[in-house]
């Protein structure tokens, strides 16, 4: 494969992995609503391992594990009906800092030396989870931030997007397993006792103009969707007609589903399901006493 350093046709090895770095990041980063209403348990998903596609024909399968010891974490309220609601701060995603390839000057100079990558949920979500099976969906609305170093500037990049997440779904890889085989990685729900599972999501392709400017930068200025809008210029085999960046993630780990004790209803005592219905007595009052006959001989 020909390989240059232009704006037009192959770009350099290194160019291009650091292209592939960014966009692999934007995908493992896509990976929880309204205050519960009667929730009686808590649930908590972590995952620490994960692979992604970014364009996969371009691209191919990146793995996506997060950081060692920071593994990326849903949580929150998990009603009996298997109702699950999670506020903006349930969910957390370690930020991480990529240094951009030193030799290559065209990207330095306009990005700087590294940049970090900030995921936040844009509000609270929604979702289920089934204790007897372990299944779990939800919708995670996200915005990604770039955050690059230029000099003498700055420059953070926002994307929003919608990640549909599900407990059914596998994440394929068209011929990149051994001998041309199809790579695969199936999800599976949480199931008791183990809770060992994997969750699979997609989100639809985001489109360069929603791209928003960062913080330190004019907000109603388009400087981000420009750049961002250059992508297909870098990669010489952008699919066709694509103006935005679409993927699918599969992510691994473990649920931890915690209730609280069960207590006996009102009027009872004990544990369930050994509870006794409380017998009160009422206390009684002495009343008059007669004593009849009135008159009388008492033998000795």
């Amino acid at each position: 494969m020909r390989e240059n350093s232009g704006l037009s046709g192959r770009v350099s090895t290194k160019l291009k992995a650091g292209l592939v770095a960014l966009l692999a990041i934007f995908a493992v980063s896509l990976v929880g609503a309204a205050a519960a209403s009667a929730a009686d348990g808590k649930l908590k998903l972590e995952f620490d391992k994960g692979q992604i596609a970014v364009l996969p024909e371009v691209l191919g399968p990146i793995e996506a594990n997060p950081p060692a010891g920071q593994s990326v974490k849903i949580e929150g309220d998990l009603a009996a009906d298997g109702a699950f609601s999670a506020k903006a701060d349930g969910f957390s995603f370690p930020t991480q800092t990529i240094d951009l390839p030193a030799d290559e000057p065209m990207i330095t100079g306009l990005l700087g030396d590294h940049v970090n990558i900030i995921l936040a949920p844009t509000g609270p979500f929604n979702g289920t989870f089934n204790r007897d099976s372990g299944a779990f969906t939800s919708t995670i609305p996200l915005a990604l931030t770039l955050q690059f170093s230029p000099p003498d500037t700055a420059l953070a990049c926002s994307i929003p997007f919608n990640l549909n997440v599900n407990t059914t779904g596998t994440l394929t890889f068209p011929g990149a397993g051994e001998g041309g085989a199809d790579l695969t990685f199936a999800s599976s729900p949480f199931a008791p006792p183990a809770r060992t599972g994997a969750v699979y999501g997609s989100w639809p392709a985001v489109p360069f103009t929603d791209v928003k400017n960062g913080p330190g930068m004019d907000p109603n200025g388009t400087e981000c969707a420009e750049i961002m809008g250059l992508l297909p210029v870098f990669i010489p085999d952008w699919p066709a007609g694509l103006d935005g960046l679409e993927g699918q993630i599969w992510l691994g780990g473990k649920a931890t589903v915690t209730d609280p004790p069960a207590v006996c209803p009102d009027g009872q005592t004990g544990t369930p399901p050994n509870c006794k219905t409380d017998v009160k007595v009422l206390p009684g009052k002495l009343g008059k006493i007669t004593v009849t006959p009135k008159k009388g001989k008492v033998k000795r």
